[in-house]
């Protein structure tokens, strides 16, 4: 036997101002009628829709997600390597070194701090730099290249950078 009730306008409704507890009933209008459904299930499809919480993480950290991702990111080779000599990525012929001879020796996320003599790199021109350089170069992706030369005798540094196509004009800072 169906249930009669009498209508009411959703204005003349109370409002819950509470959080809604599982058991609660919301109304759903589908495309053949009015449905009633429990606030749980509504989550849930919500859920199954986003695709949240189908994944087993009890077996990564302590099973929780602050655990999972803890865990996770340790395991994230996020580390950003110097070198110290032109040797070190490979270079032993200083004398035809080249900016782009570094740079394609160096590996991703990682750069090179050098001093530098231009009598010791024949090869290695910067901008007006004087004999004596302190070089730092950072490669960050393929391609993405900041490189800053810095002149011992006039304390001046001079940048360039390399976007993964061309390289910028030298600047002075």
């Amino acid at each position: 036997m169906a249930t009669s009730f009498e209508p009411i306008k959703f204005a003349n409704l109370t409002e819950k101002t509470t959080a809604p507890s599982d058991a609660d009933i919301i109304v759903i209008e589908d495309s053949t009628a009015t449905k009633k459904a429990k606030w749980s299930n509504l989550i849930s499809w919500i859920k199954s829709k986003l695709n949240i919480g189908s994944a087993d993480i009890s077996g990564i950290g302590n099973g929780t997600v602050t655990g999972a991702i803890n865990t996770l990111n340790t395991k994230i080779d996020n580390k950003y390597v110097y070198y110290r000599f032109l040797a070190d990525i490979g270079i032993t012929d200083t004398a035809s070194v080249t900016w782009d001879n570094i740079v394609s020796a160096l590996p991703e996320r990682s750069g090179i701090k050098m001093a530098a003599w231009k009598p010791d790199n024949p090869g290695l021109t910067s901008p007006a730099a004087g004999p004596a350089t302190v070089i730092t170069i950072d490669k960050y992706l393929s391609g993405y290249v900041a490189i800053q030369v810095c002149d011992l005798a006039t304390n001046t540094i001079y940048c360039v950078t390399h976007n993964g196509v061309n390289y910028s004009a030298w600047k002075t800072l």
